[in-house]
């Protein structure tokens, strides 16, 4: 069974794929991280499941976004707010958090192929 639709693109008539199946965990293995999940200051590890082409984040106070480890460089996503982020064809399939100033609860969940 797909679960992705057809949807025509443009004048060229040529055809994208939308995912409609969402996962509410990560990828890590063996024991996934799950929604919501508890930060922290401290840095935490987000791992992009297979066939995810976006996240969708949620968090209960100010959370950083980084595709690097250290995260000295940020999205910034505003408690109470919700953001949506691509993933697909991250170089390591991570995504690195961790809360601006204060730790809290992230909601989170994938968009899959």
């Amino acid at each position: 069974m797909s679960f992705t639709r057809n949807i025509p693109r443009g004048a060229s008539n040529g055809q994208i794929q939308i995912g409609s199946k969402f996962q509410t965990s990560d990828g890590t293995t063996p024991t996934a991280n799950d929604s919501p999940f508890t930060y922290t200051t401290a840095t935490s590890t987000i791992v992009v499941p297979t066939n995810a082409f976006e996240i969708i984040l949620a968090p209960s106070s100010d959370l950083r976004v980084s595709e690097s480890s250290d995260v000295s460089t940020y999205d910034l996503i505003e408690s109470g707010t919700k953001e949506s982020l691509g993933v697909a064809g991250l170089t390591d399939s991570k995504l690195y958090i961790k809360g601006d100033t204060a730790g809290g609860t992230l909601y989170f969940r994938f968009t899959m192929f």
